[in-house]
């Protein structure tokens, strides 16, 4: 029964460990879409500066209407797609966040298991040494009744 308890500790270990491993890949996995959407902010913010520029440009000289209208359209459509990035890096932020703390608190739970079942082992290792006593000592004292004199 006592080695059973070690093995169930061992099992408790591994399963603890496959859970972390999955928590840490849902973090990484959030932190790779945020890195994504930060990236797409960046090219995004780039492309408003350039294309605010070029209005800016066409509306200092003589320009066409259409022409300026196209490029405040466009940049009407960037910002758009800005505001929905900020709003998912709110989302993908708070997923992250949720994220770090589960593979935190799996990772917490893997040290408590590693503890319990060291624990385990160690009580499992004592018992074992003191039977081992108590077989030599009961072995030694059958050996000293067989070598005394018989009374």
């Amino acid at each position: 029964m006592r080695e059973k308890t070690g093995q169930i500790w061992e099992l408790m270990l591994v399963k603890a460990n496959r859970v972390l491993r999955q928590a840490q890949i849902e973090l990484d996995s959030a932190l790779g879409k945020k890195r994504e959407v930060v990236t797409r902010q960046n090219k995004i913010d780039t492309m408003l500066v350039e294309y605010s520029d070029t209005l800016n440009e066409i509306l200092s000289r003589a320009h066409n209407k259409a022409e300026a209208a196209h490029y405040r359209q466009f940049i009407v459509q960037l910002q758009n797609l800005r505001q929905r990035g900020s709003e998912d890096i709110q989302v993908i932020e708070q997923f992250c966040k949720e994220a770090r703390q589960k593979a935190l608190s799996a990772d917490q739970e893997k040290l408590k298991l590693q503890k319990l079942s060291q624990r385990s082992q160690a009580k499992i290792t004592q018992r074992r040494k003191v039977k081992e006593v108590k077989d030599i000592d009961a072995q030694n004292l059958i050996q000293f009744n067989l070598n005394s004199p018989s009374q």
